[in-house]
């Protein structure tokens, strides 16, 4: 059985087996977003790692932005942003239901040669990074409902 999910605009099928998800990692504000995500498709987030059907481990995130162009003063003027997310996805038993699996996004960002432009390129430097960890959680939430495996006592994933 499974459970419809819409995420950003995009239908997805959730296995109901994840109806007790544990999420676990450092990056508290995406762990949220995934959490956020699962509950919005009808599924249940559990607290103990014990109590669930999976687990959704976040190995690494990282944000960065490095310089791209510079004008003729020596300013950077332009950067490259990247999101990179590493993530687990076992079952009970910790078997793995996928392969660990990174996601790396990428986003230039120019700031031509006018000083006033700082502010509103720092504005758009958050719209893009909430942007890219939008569609993070987008290929997340993805990922999880393109996951087949046999249940055991209608919920939970068969572990061998």
């Amino acid at each position: 059985m499974q459970v419809a999910v819409f995420i950003y605009g995009e239908k997805f099928s959730c296995p109901l087996f994840f109806s007790a998800t544990h999420v676990k990692g450092a990056d508290l504000s995406l762990v949220n977003d995934i959490k956020r995500a699962l509950r919005g498709a009808g599924g249940a987030i559990v607290d103990e790692k014990a109590e669930a059907t999976v687990s959704i481990e976040l190995l690494r995130v990282k944000y960065s932005r490095a310089v791209r162009s510079i004008n003729k003063q020596g300013i950077a003027v332009g950067y490259e942003l990247q999101y990179e997310v590493n993530y687990r996805v076992s079952g009970l038993a910790k078997v793995r239901l996928v392969p660990d699996v990174r996601i790396v996004l990428k986003r230039t960002l120019d700031y031509g040669d006018k000083k006033m432009q700082i502010l509103q390129k720092g504005i758009e430097e958050n719209l893009l990074k909430q942007e890219m960890r939008d569609e993070i959680v987008r290929q997340v939430i993805a990922r999880l409902a393109s996951i087949t495996v046999g249940l055991v006592d209608n919920r939970r994933p068969r572990s061998a």
